[in-house]
Parts: C-alpha cells; structure tokens; sequence
C-alpha cells in the first residue's frame, strides 16, 4: 500500500486539484482501493478527514453494496478500455443514510510513462434537479392518464348524443304519423257534421285541430334538430 501511496504522491497536483472546486472528488489504486478524495468527499462519507478514505473501499463507506458494485462495474470498464466516462447519473447514499442523485466523470489516472495505474472521478449533487425532473414527469404522466380519460369520456358522450339523435328522430317520426291522422280525422268529422253540431262544438273541434297542428309543429321542429345534430 505504501508502495502504490508513493506512487501518486508523485501527482500531488490531485490534491491542490480536488480541494479547490466544488465538487465531490476521489482517486483510486488499479484494486480499487481509495487513495484519496477531497473535503466534501470526506463530509459526504461521515469521515472525520479526508485522509481517513486512505486504504478503504466502497464497501467500507456508508453507501449501499448495490451502490458499491456499480461504482466498481464503471470504474474497472474505464480502466479497462482507457477511455473516460463522463456525466453519467448515479445515486448514491450518505452517512445519514439519505439516498441523494449525482451527475459524475471518470477518467482512468496515468503515471508518467502513461500506464494506467488508478481512476479519478468527481460528482456534483443534482438531487433536486433530479427530484424537480422526477415530479414533473409524474405530473406529465397524469397530465397524460387524465388527458386519455377525458378523450375516452368524450367518445362516450359522442355516442350518447349519436344515439339519442337516432332515438329522438325516431321517436318524432312515430309520433307524428298518428297526428296527422287526428287532424285529418277531425277536419273529415267537421265538415261532414258540420250542419249538425251547434256553435260549441264548432269552437272545441277548432280548438283540437289548432292544438294538434301545433303538435305537430313540435314535432317537424324535433325532427329537424334530430336531422341536423342539434345544429
């Protein structure tokens, strides 16, 4: 261990590097073991200092194994193909035990031959951004659920409304064939009769054609509107 410490007190330019930015910052020997991190690091993992992450590894942190075994997996893949991975969300738990969401970078570290003989990785905390992105696409979801219930309602009420065209132009039509033959019968009634019935009766016959044809008047206006949809 004190070897592969040695080895990275060589590039000490890390630690000037990791304690003058904002972000959360740490390096790692090839058994992914912590060489160091900086001060937020450090408070993030509950440690008293930053030079207590010396020698330990995720499992030994406050985050999770789940959580560990996904930082190694990125971690090894960097070393591995020698290519940076960078901005890449993950979440991760502090020592109170809070699970927060961060946008994080790995670069495989190099010696001065270029051999790769660590990682360094930094993260910045995007948690509520995250939480903002979650809520809204929740709200998005129902915007959509609700959207699709008020659609499917609509339908609904578009047959409804088809339906009771068909039954109201249905039912006018029925009615008004008995009418007409009311009218017709009464007006054959009054003039065949007309010589015998008094003054009286003219006035009620009169009465019950006016109020028929004003039936069936009604009834022509309904089966108009059941024609044209109410429009």
């Amino acid at each position: 261990m004190s070897k592969a410490i040695g080895k990275i007190s060589k590039v000490s330019v890390l630690d000037i590097f990791a304690d003058n930015i904002d972000k959360f910052v740490f390096w790692k020997d090839k058994n992914l073991i912590y060489w160091g991190c900086n001060d937020n690091l450090a408070k993030f993992a509950g440690l008293a200092s930053k030079d207590e992450i010396i020698g330990k590894s995720d499992y030994d942190l406050p985050w999770n194994k789940e959580e560990a075994d996904f930082f190694r997996m990125i971690d090894r893949r960097v070393m591995e193909s020698g290519q940076p991975e960078l901005n890449f969300e993950e979440r991760q738990t502090n020592f109170h035990g809070e699970t927060r969401w961060h946008q994080t970078s790995k670069v495989p570290l190099r010696n001065n031959k270029g051999d790769i003989i660590g990682i360094l990785g930094w993260f910045s905390d995007i948690t509520e951004v995250k939480r903002m992105e979650i809520q809204i696409n929740e709200n998005n979801k129902a915007l959509f659920e609700y959207s699709s219930r008020l659609k499917k309602l609509n339908n609904e009420l578009e047959l409804a409304n088809i339906d009771l065209e068909k039954f109201t132009y249905a039912a006018s039509h029925d009615l008004k064939s008995p009418l007409s033959t009311i009218v017709n019968y009464l007006e054959l009634i009054e003039k065949k009769y007309i010589k015998d019935i008094d003054a009286e009766a003219i006035a009620l016959f009169s009465f019950v054609k006016s109020s028929g044809k004003r039936m069936s008047k009604l009834v022509d206006d309904i089966l108009t509107y059941a024609r044209t949809g109410g429009k």
